[in-house]
């Protein structure tokens, strides 16, 4: 038997959510925290702040603002930040919040400027930023309007740093006190629950995302995650329902389309995924290797597709857009073996077998060759498979076994026999063939 090519799906890689940028919230926010802080800002300003509440069911009760004994220090952090000294920024903020005259409000400020200070500098740590934003906090000193808008921020700067369970905490945790339904709040606890595979939940959440309809969340991104939460959850017929919604939306856009058409290939639909892929490889879209990969194997996982998985393969290398190699090669070949084209399949694999990472192919070469009456060449192939490495040596040793029986040679045919027996999968084949070799 020849030993089909293993070949991994293509596995949905959902991207991240966009990140709010913490400067727009900043500028959102800026006029209400100054106020708070400063008496440079206007009445006008402070009345215009407190009139626009963004939070109405917040359990929280709005702190009172103290007189503040480093009202100057402030001024000075405030006008560092909007002059983008971030250097000089984050030198003042660290002193207020050492200075032992400081209240919860004054170092609520400090961090909460710190922290735009360290994202707004190139290259700056977001890791830095997230202790300067739980600090902020963690002083619970700042207006309701801005203590919650950095809540927000954090979490969305916990999923960017993959800090999964943490964004998740604190999405939850402003969902709960705020009351709010906020749509870029779900992104996140559906970010979150989606990457530590608590697929249910993510889905609840990601639902909420979608019927909110968000100008600040890629829903195409909140689509294919739930798309994957559906099939991990076992529900195909709810992943194909969105899918088709998806490839309506974005006939052109190849990477959507071959999402859609594994999802199809999955649900026992092989007639639509074959039609997605036709599709795009008459508009021309498969322009990359990956495309050219991930058609095959999608053609491969649908099944019975030999002669155009060939077609494909040779296609792309033919365009010299396909990258050859032991994955493709080996398809080719066993595509060609299910056709009967015996010497197409040997050609093929004799490309692949110096590329694979084990003597799998050398195997399938060894067996090829045996069949076809090539005993030399398929004792050679054998003894590269074995050397290369296979999951079942003992079929190689057959190989062999038989080969040097069809040269004469019993000593090295009875040798190779009793290889073949050490291998668990073929011990019981090899001492049968022992036995009636007459060998001792």
């Amino acid at each position: 038997m020849i030993n089909r090519p293993s070949l991994r799906t293509a596995v949905l890689a959902a991207a991240l959510i966009s990140l709010l940028p913490a400067a727009a919230i900043a500028q959102e926010q800026e006029s209400s925290a100054g106020a708070a802080a400063t008496s440079r800002h206007s009445k006008a300003t402070t009345k215009e702040a407190a009139a626009k509440i963004l939070y109405p069911k917040a359990t929280r009760a709005e702190p009172k603002t103290g007189d503040s004994k480093l009202q100057d220090k402030l001024i000075r952090l405030n006008q560092q930040i909007d002059a983008k000294k971030d250097d000089d920024a984050l030198v003042s903020a660290e002193a207020i919040l050492a200075d032992s005259k400081a209240n919860n409000s004054d170092r609520a400020l400090a961090a909460y400027y710190a922290g735009f200070a360290v994202m707004d500098k190139t290259g700056g740590n977001r890791n830095q930023a997230i202790v300067y934003f739980q600090r902020a906090l963690s002083e619970n000193a700042l207006p309701n309007n801005v203590h919650y808008a950095v809540m927000l921020n954090l979490a969305q700067m916990q999923i960017n740093e993959q800090r999964y369970a943490d964004a998740l905490a604190t999405a939850q945790r402003f969902l709960s006190e705020t009351q709010s339904d906020d749509v870029n709040a779900y992104a996140v606890v559906g970010n979150a629950q989606y990457r530590l595979q608590h697929y249910p939940e993510a889905a609840e959440a990601l639902k909420k995302v979608l019927t909110g309809n968000s100008a600040d969340v890629n829903n195409d991104n909140v689509v294919q995650m739930l798309i994957d939460c559906y099939q991990q959850m076992k529900q195909p017929a709810q992943a194909a329902a969105l899918a088709e919604q998806l490839a309506a939306k974005s006939p052109n856009d190849k990477n959507v389309q071959m999402l859609v058409a594994n999802i199809y290939a999955g649900a026992g639909q092989p007639d639509k995924a074959s039609a997605i892929f036709a599709s795009l490889r008459s508009k021309g879209l498969l322009t990359e290797s990956k495309d050219y990969e991930s058609s095959y194997r999608l053609l491969y996982q649908i099944g019975g597709r030999p002669q155009d998985i060939v077609a494909l393969i040779n296609e792309g290398l033919d365009k010299k857009i396909l990258s050859p190699s032991a994955d493709a090669y080996s398809l080719l070949g066993q595509s060609y073996y299910d056709l009967h084209q015996m010497p197409q399949a040997i050609a093929a694999w004799e490309k692949g077998a110096p590329l694979a990472d084990d003597g799998e192919i050398y195997l399938n070469l060894a067996k090829v060759d045996g069949q076809n009456g090539q005993s030399a060449a398929a004792k050679t192939a054998a003894r590269q498979a074995i050397a290369k490495g296979v999951d079942h040596p003992g079929e190689a040793w057959l190989e062999i076994a038989r080969a040097e029986s069809a040269q004469g040679n019993k000593p090295a045919m009875v040798a190779a026999y009793r290889e073949a027996a050490k291998d668990p999968q073929t011990r019981s084949q090899a001492n049968k063939l022992l036995q009636q070799s007459g060998a001792k």
